[in-house]
């Protein structure tokens, strides 16, 4: 993909202000400033580029990589991605992460040493603070559209932490970068509310997609308010090149009330060879898998979500890239997550800021003549727990009243003179997310105070390991960016033995789920007497091996699921040192026992769980591991 002119004035922008916001469409290559200007922006210093999902992160790490060599690009998350350099503590000339590894080394607690009773605080304190910044896709963690049982703390902790971050950050005298694509003017407001700006002496500006050509249009004139009152320079025009590719193409989008299956079929029938299909829970895409697995038998059908085994979910990602006709049923992991372009896509009902980004994964990059794109009217999968339902409702009420001229799909990736367009619709809805913003701040406002509170102490003066273990558990239930704790899960088959020889530590394959998941499906967990098994990785060093094992340990699943992070940290720290070492190796000296004491590494697995609890299912040359 070549270089766009509004990227080309963001790094001229970049270099000249403190704040930098980009607001071009999906598509438009905001992710590839690393890719395409590195040369113009190695002078400002080290940059972290902050991204909201680790899919994103590998295929921005392994194409980075790529160009400009291991010696420059790094990357942290919880994955581990082919010939690329993992760097936790965020050292490198560009590292890419996500928000939630950036975070706890922001505030000193380093994603290397989880668990651990000792940190080098001081060390993730000053590589995360002496950084230029790029806080990219900040839509996907902002979007104020969950339901309302889902709402609340976590995008009340989203927006304040991110505040917390930029202001720090340009403080410190970092520039800073923030880019989106479907930002609702109200979201914009709240967070640039909290973000020091013009009157504080911080130079900032702004790049709007359509901005001089197009002042008159809602969106424009919304943001445009908004960034005028705190004082921000606004840059932009309609990008003709961009605005033509789309507007030739023959991309239909349609409302149809038919049912998935008999969509997808006719898709095919009309030669349609890389057709998404999205879902908007992990039940209903096993469901609908299984259904077009039987139905069709001509092409392949692949699935992808979040309830996929690390490896298993590389593997399709990697298939996606090679195979030139298939049918992927996939989750939200795919509205940002993967950049691949399809030529077909079908979604049930969702939120505006999940439709505008799922019609941006078909014809991506313009390269096909005719694309399709079928939103499903009586598919409410996932609506009210979810999405919210009021919101979803208002876009039902909009897609009726201009379907006629939102049948054409380039409206949905650029910005039309005549107002409708997917900006239009983030106008639309802004009274709705308006109201659910401050529902959320109203639901928490007493939680707020001690959130504030927290990561205050955090900065001032970091606490013993055990007290923030504690405090986030009971403050920001164990993330400091999600509702929900992550936790891993490894398949057992036998938890009988407590210690276990195995090859590698590092090649366990293992699945991540919510805590909030976990409390409802605690049945697949190995459960006797109240305790679940936590499972610990064992490497030992001896004077000449490297031994590798595993350590079952059980720990209370009510406090497991209450304070996640207490809980695992107390297991972790009771693993002195490995009691067991004369049962497995009979033949190691006593100087050699006495030896490995003083050397062994550990590190959190997960927690065991049944592998009967999987489904395990056949696609193309492999089998593929997931929890329906």
């Amino acid at each position: 993909m070549k270089t766009r002119p509004l990227v080309d004035k963001i790094i001229e922008l970049v270099k000249e202000n403190d704040l930098v916001i980009g607001l071009l469409p999906t598509g438009y290559g905001k992710s590839s400033i690393p890719l395409y200007y590195w040369d113009k922006i190695r002078g400002l210093g080290r940059f972290i580029h902050i991204l909201p999902l680790r899919a994103i992160v590998e295929d921005l790490t392994m194409k980075l990589t790529s160009t400009l060599g291991m010696e420059v690009v790094s990357y942290q998350a919880h994955v581990k991605i082919e010939n690329t350099i993992k760097s936790p503590f965020l050292s490198t000339k560009y590292v890419v992460t996500t928000l939630d590894s950036f975070t706890m080394n922001f505030y000193g607690i380093p994603i290397a040493e989880t668990f651990r009773t000792r940190w080098h605080s001081d060390v993730v304190y000053a590589l995360s603070r002496t950084a230029n910044i790029i806080v990219d896709e900040a839509h996907i963690v902002m979007a104020p559209d969950t339901a309302e049982k889902e709402s609340g703390l976590g995008i009340v902790k989203v927006i304040e932490i991110l505040k917390d971050i930029i202001n720090t950050e340009i403080k410190t005298g970092n520039k800073v970068l923030i880019l989106t694509a479907t930002l609702p003017p109200i979201s914009l407001d709240t967070i640039l509310q909290g973000i020091r700006s013009v009157k504080e002496g911080v130079k900032c500006a702004a790049v709007v997609y359509g901005y001089e050509d197009l002042r008159e249009h809602q969106y424009i004139k919304a943001v445009e308010g908004i960034l005028r009152k705190y004082g921000y320079e606004i840059y932009g025009f309609l990008d003709e090149e961009f605005h033509n590719t789309f507007t030739k193409l023959n991309y239909e989008i349609t409302l149809s009330k038919d049912n998935v299956e008999n969509v997808v079929l006719n898709l095919v029938k009309s030669d349609f060879k890389k057709i998404v299909v999205f879902r908007n829970t992990v039940a209903s895409a096993c469901n609908v898998f299984e259904k077009l697995r039987k139905a069709i038998t001509n092409t392949p059908v692949l699935i992808l979500h979040g309830r996929m085994s690390s490896n298993s979910r590389s593997y399709i990602v990697e298939k996606l890239s090679k195979l030139n006709s298939y049918i992927l049923v996939a989750t939200q992991v795919v509205e940002a997550g993967v950049d691949i372009s399809f030529d077909a896509g079908v979604t049930p009902l969702a939120s505006p800021f999940s439709i505008i980004q799922r019609i941006g994964r078909v014809c991506r990059y313009g390269e096909r003549e005719e694309c399709k794109f079928t939103i499903l009217l009586n598919d409410v999968d996932g609506i009210g727990t979810v999405y919210s339902e009021d919101l979803v409702k208002e876009l039902i009420k909009y897609l009726r009243e201009y379907e006629d001229k939102l049948r054409e799909g380039w409206r949905w990736r650029s910005l039309s003179k005549d107002g409708i367009d997917y900006a239009q619709i983030l106008v639309h809805s802004s009274p709705i997310i308006e109201e659910n913003i401050d529902k959320s701040y109203n639901q928490v406002r007493r939680e707020l105070d001690f959130v504030r509170g927290f990561i205050y102490r955090l900065k001032m003066f970091l606490p013993k390991p055990w007290k923030v273990y504690e405090e986030m558990d009971e403050v920001v239930r164990g993330s400091f960016i999600r509702s929900s704790f992550l936790i891993p899960l490894v398949p057992l088959s036998n938890v009988n033995k407590h210690v276990q020889i195995v090859e590698n530590i590092e090649a366990f394959d293992t699945i991540e789920v919510s805590l909030d998941y976990l409390k409802r499906r605690n049945e697949m967990l190995y459960l006797t007497n109240g305790k679940v098994y936590a499972v610990f990785g064992i490497r030992v060093f001896g004077k000449d091996f490297i031994k590798d094992f595993i350590y079952l340990t059980p720990i209370s699943l009510e406090r497991l699921l209450s304070k996640p992070m207490t809980a695992l940290f107390g297991a972790y720290v009771n693993i002195k040192y490995f009691r067991y070492m004369d049962e497995i190796y009979e033949d190691i000296s006593v100087g050699e026992y006495e030896y490995t004491r003083k050397r062994f590494e550990k590190v959190f697995l997960g927690i065991a769980i049944r592998p009967s609890s999987l489904v395990i299912a056949d696609v193309l040359d492999r089998s593929v591991v997931f929890i329906p």
